[in-house]
Parts: structure tokens; C-alpha cells; sequence
């Protein structure tokens, strides 16, 4: 998936943009599926899930999933950033199933944001069905804080790319 943004106007240009893909393994829930995402930092929120504006190591954190590890017992509504990056620059998150089933979605570098969401607070059913993973190019609450927001001139493009692969 590539999105470009082209400023026809005359005025410089704020925005931000994000996608809300679900992952899905190959059992019912995501209870013993294995979950790794390429950070070494999250935003910390309040109590109503707003940014509060610190950016905190996920090293030696519950919320480290820098090394693969399991969903079991993990709430997961969080925005991660310092992204770890290949040669190519891109950030994978892999989310693996028991039956040895693995989604991958990576993010180019137009991507220094990635919101993972286990989908705890949705009706039953949905439930821990799936793992959001969200590519951002801004944390939360960017338009108003200003943390982030692309700014285009007159005339200048921007564009940004993000992939889904399966593999098993």
C-alpha cells in the first residue's frame, strides 16, 4: 500500500495519516499466538489513552515485544516508535500462530509510528480475535500537540508505503 500526498494549494500543508489493518492467526483468538514488534520506545498515555508527551524505553518493560513472545495475558493499546529498522529501512512487526502461521506487516520509514491494539474493548465476538497493527506517521494527537505532523509547501509530495505478507 503506497499513499502520496501532493500540496496543490499555495499554503503550507499539515496532515497526518494512518491505516487500521487487523492481523488474524489461523486459531479462533490471539490467546498463544506470539507477537514481535521492532521498538525501543512507547508513548506513555493517561488514563483516557492521551498522549502525555514522554517517550519511554521499552527495555525491561511488560510492553517489550522487541523479541517475539506471547499475547497470553497482554493488554495491548500502545503506540510504538523508534522503530528498528533493516538494510532497506523497514520496521516488520510479525504476529505467529501455534500452527506455525505468520503475518507480517512492514513499514517504510514515511512510518515512525505503529499502534498495536489487541482489541480488548470490543464487543464479544470480536474480542482478541486479531491484532490492529496501525502505521502512523504521527503519534496520537498530533494535530493539536504539532508532534510530528508532515508539513508539505506549495507543490511538494510526500509519500509512504506499508506491506502485509503471510507466511507459513
Amino acid at each position: 500500500m503506497t499513499t502520496t500526498v501532493t500540496n496543490r494549494d499555495e499554503v503550507l500543508i499539515p496532515f497526518g495519516v494512518g491505516f487500521h489493518p487487523y492481523l488474524a492467526v489461523t486459531t479462533p483468538t490471539i490467546e498463544g499466538a506470539q507477537l514481535e514488534v521492532p521498538a525501543k520506545a512507547f508513548i506513555a498515555v493517561d488514563e483516557r489513552q492521551l498522549p502525555m508527551g514522554e517517550i519511554l524505553p521499552v527495555a525491561g518493560h511488560q510492553l517489550d515485544f522487541s523479541r517475539r513472545k506471547s499475547l497470553s495475558g497482554h493488554e495491548l493499546d500502545v503506540t510504538y516508535t523508534e522503530l528498528v529498522r533493516d538494510d532497506s529501512g523497514l520496521a516488520t512487526v510479525v504476529l505467529g500462530d501455534s500452527t506455525g502461521g505468520e503475518v507480517e506487516l512492514s513499514v517504510d520509514r514515511n512510518f515512525p509510528y505503529i499502534q498495536v491494539y489487541t482489541g480488548d474493548k470490543l464487543e464479544r465476538g470480536r474480542r482478541r480475535t486479531s491484532v490492529a497493527v496501525e502505521p502512523m506517521t504521527c503519534p496520537p494527537d498530533a494535530l493539536r500537540s504539532g508532534k510530528d505532523v508532515v508539513v508539505l509547501e506549495p507543490g511538494q509530495h510526500w509519500a509512504g508505503s506499508w506491506r502485509l505478507r503471510r507466511r507459513s
